[in-house]
């Protein structure tokens, strides 16, 4: 979700100058120093980097060790923004484990210390940045630090996977063309939340799932894909809750790795889908 209204340039523009008050000169977090902590020893809110959520430090990680050693060289590291169960999650994690993605995950964002996502991303070996938002004075803060971090690991892309902090420009100016978002409803129609209960409710015969760009406003930026799904007669939001969800874990995946693969461009508000990414994951040769 985006605060809105906000004007965003497509273009993106990444972070230029010295060294970020939390790193060296030769780019490193200063040994035994937290992540999300300022150079002044006063404390922010992120987790220790290297560590999972039970505060262990990652087997053969070192404090201060770029977090892209071992990756393959000019593949995409992708970061994760969730605050819930995980189910996308855990279908993008999925899908990167079986060479699937086109990149690697390198980090789950986090604004809920006890929400499944976490033990999620700790079973499959990702880092977390688990944050508490009432620990800072502003929501620009800890997006701040947030961005230091990303910026950092190089991630290139920014997957909103159920993360329910509104965005201000800090990060989406920063990730604008390389932030995704997953949305429950045919886009335009039921933006913000709880879209499944406003389709019940208005009474649509047809919804489905959105994949888009995001930008300043309310999920209305450039749409990537989108799935359709009939409402049954009498059906409930549980149920449909379910099928909607269960469309995402397919399509998510799909669009991410055209984005990683090249396949998948803006033009003003258009999304480009080059020849070979379908208009879905069905239509995909390379699945078949």
């Amino acid at each position: 979700m985006a605060e809105q209204p906000l004007s965003v340039d497509l273009e993106g523009a990444g972070r230029t100058g010295g060294p970020r008050r939390d790193e060296q000169a030769d780019g490193h977090l200063r040994s035994g120093q937290r992540l999300g902590q300022p150079a002044d020893g006063h404390p922010g809110g992120g987790q220790r980097f290297g560590e999972q959520a039970d505060g262990h430090v990652r087997s053969g990680q070192r404090l201060g060790q770029p977090a892209h050693v071992g990756r393959p060289e000019g593949q995409l590291r992708i970061a994760i923004f969730a605050s819930g169960q995980g189910s996308n999650f855990q279908a993008l994690a999925d899908a990167a484990a079986d060479g699937k993605l086109g990149g690697s995950i390198e980090l789950l964002v986090c604004d809920r210390a006890e929400a499944p996502v976490v033990e999620r991303a700790r079973r499959s070996g990702i880092d977390t940045w688990v944050f508490d938002s009432s620990a800072y004075a502003s929501r620009e803060a800890y997006e701040g630090e947030i961005l230091a971090e990303l910026e950092r690991r190089g991630v290139g892309l920014v997957v909103l996977a159920g993360y329910m902090r509104i965005l201000t420009p800090v990060l989406v100016d920063a990730f604008a063309g390389r932030m995704i978002n997953i949305h429950p409803s045919l886009l335009p129609a039921f933006p913000g939340m709880h879209a499944i209960r406003q389709a019940l409710n208005y009474g649509v015969k047809v919804t489905g799932v959105t994949i888009h760009f995001v930008d300043g406003g309310l999920d209305s930026g450039p749409i990537i894909a989108q799935r359709a799904l009939e409402i049954d007669e009498g059906e409930s939001e549980a149920s449909l809750a379910e099928r909607i969800h269960a469309a995402e874990n397919v399509l998510y995946p799909w669009a991410v790795r055209g984005f990683a693969e090249g396949r998948i461009s803006l033009d003003g508000r258009r999304v480009l889908v080059s020849s070979g990414a379908g208009a879905g994951p069905d239509d995909d040769p390379a699945d078949k």
